[in-house]
């Protein structure tokens, strides 16, 4: 049992989180292009899905968190649906993913993040 002031280890270790982030910034700019192709077109489809089930109507205007969000697809997904008025925070840990995601739609906040260390206080999100 940890005591309440002791962090948890963060997995994997800084040399393989550095070798992913160098791997996923070096795919950034083709990477949407890649789910489409690897997934056959699925990943659309998995999205919206996911998106269906979020349940976000009850809050149309909370802050919800796209975590691992890569070029923000999810994000832009659902901050464009009719009727939301919130904000979508995607956070990821590299930082050229976002930035080639940012244009997607208003309503996004991208934030360069390691979802193994975030920066937001408990219970911020919706």
């Amino acid at each position: 049992m940890l005591a309440s002031d002791q962090k948890l280890p963060v997995a994997g270790g800084a040399e393989k989180r550095a070798y992913v982030r160098s791997m996923f910034g070096d795919i950034a700019p083709t990477y949407d292009r890649l789910n489409r192709i690897l997934s056959l077109r699925q990943d659309l489809r998995w999205r919206r899905h996911a998106i269906d089930r979020l349940e976000w109507e009850r809050v149309p205007d909370g802050i919800y968190l796209d975590l691992c969000a890569g070029t923000l697809d999810l994000a832009a997904n659902l901050a464009r649906r009719p009727g939301f008025r919130g904000r979508v925070v995607g956070a990821d840990f590299v930082r050229r993913m976002l930035e080639l995601g940012r244009h997607k739609a208003d309503r996004i906040s991208p934030v360069a993040a390691d979802a193994l260390v975030l920066p937001f206080r408990d219970a911020v999100f919706d």
